[in-house]
């Protein structure tokens, strides 16, 4: 792991503000994406050099009322919610709070004993072998929740899917017990902890719980694309009415069933500004990030594309850390290339967008 520590020193120190035509030039390709995918509302950032540089909005937030999306719109993180709960669980580490590889009941009483012991350090990296999502409509629940420990008894009294360090197997809901575990270590409420020290001292200020009851000013609709099977599946009269791949709003969710593992609102000025917390040690110790941004292995020595609650990469030599979020009106990507102190993030309220082909053509745009 030599060369990923070598790379991750090499952070610019000056801000490189995007000219004129670069800004023109991810505009360019962000509508054209925006249009070829019928993607309602693409909002994007761009940080480096130690602060944003660049965020811009596209299309519209609200179809339905003709509401423009600004860079200031809420949208859902999905997934990325994991790696903002793995910085609270780092953070508890290294105080002293919380021992990664103590078994998750020394947090979390309420999990079954009958269950192979696992850790806080296999549950960041999905080795703990808790199931992911395996019923149908599971993924978009619409029950509300009003305490983490009270969404464990959707996955608690399930078998595990592999022994514990045995197979990375990605699961919302071993985040879930994660932040069950952040409360207990904590000794705060896990959405509060959330914003007093990882939101607040990022400089997050638009970023919080996806609260169904909540009135957001900003917050973004939701819509996905009417799949062949859907379309199939409607009555004569309505399948006359409509077609494949038609914009229709998304599927009902209530995101408190899986709040640690995707149940947040935020900005991508803002997951910018959580990279930027990273790249400059704001929120834990510089050993500390670089042990999330190390691959893991599972027991038989394999390793794996995963780190602590990050995506692990590389691109043309260079270390390359990501995350990716996709749910009911969603999907976002946000991508750090530490050795060039650049952050791209990209937010959408279209389910199933293709965000990486949006994030790579910012980072052509730029260059």
């Amino acid at each position: 792991m030599r060369s990923i520590v070598l790379l991750l020193v090499a952070v610019p120190l000056v801000a490189q503000d995007l000219s004129q035509d670069q800004i023109a030039s991810v505009a360019r390709a962000v509508e054209a994406q925006r249009k070829a995918q019928q993607i309602p509302a693409v909002s994007v950032a761009v940080a480096r050099g130690g602060r944003v540089v660049h965020a811009a909005a596209f299309g519209e937030a609200d179809l339905e009322n003709g509401v423009a999306a600004t860079a200031a719109s809420l949208f859902r993180t999905a997934s990325i919610a994991k790696p903002l709960t793995a910085t609270a669980v780092m953070q508890l580490a290294e105080q002293g709070k919380l021992d990664l590889d103590a078994p998750i009941r020394k947090y979390v009483p309420e999990w079954p004993e009958k269950h192979a012991p696992i850790t806080c350090r296999q549950l960041l990296a999905h080795l703990a072998g808790v199931r992911h999502y395996m019923y149908p409509g599971e993924a978009r629940g619409t029950r509300s929740f009003d305490d983490l420990v009270s969404t464990l008894k959707l996955f608690s009294k399930e078998p595990l899917v592999a022994k514990p360090g045995t197979k990375h197997s990605y699961t919302t809901y071993g985040f879930t017990l994660l932040g069950v575990a952040v409360e207990r270590a904590s000794g705060r409420p896990f959405v509060p902890y959330m914003r007093e020290h990882v939101f607040g001292p990022a400089g997050m200020t638009h970023t919080g719980q996806d609260d169904h009851f909540a009135i957001l000013a900003g917050r973004t609709r939701g819509y996905q694309k009417l799949s062949g099977r859907e379309w199939r599946s409607l009555p004569e009269w309505k399948r006359e009415q409509s077609k494949p791949g038609q914009v229709r709003n998304a599927h009902l969710h209530d995101t408190s069933m899986k709040i640690p593992g995707g149940g947040f609102l935020s900005t991508p000025t803002d997951l910018c500004r959580f990279a930027l917390a990273m790249l400059s040690d704001k929120l834990m110790k510089r050993e500390t990030r670089d042990a999330m941004w190390t691959q893991q292995t599972a027991a038989d020595g394999q390793r794996i594309v995963y780190g602590l609650g990050w995506r692990v990469g590389g691109r043309m030599g260079r270390l390359v850390i990501s995350h990716s979020g996709g749910q009911a009106g969603t999907a976002c990507f946000l991508t750090i290339t530490p050795a060039q102190g650049l952050a791209i993030a990209v937010m959408t309220n279209l389910r199933g967008a293709d965000i990486r082909a949006i994030a790579g053509d910012v980072g052509a745009a730029i260059r």
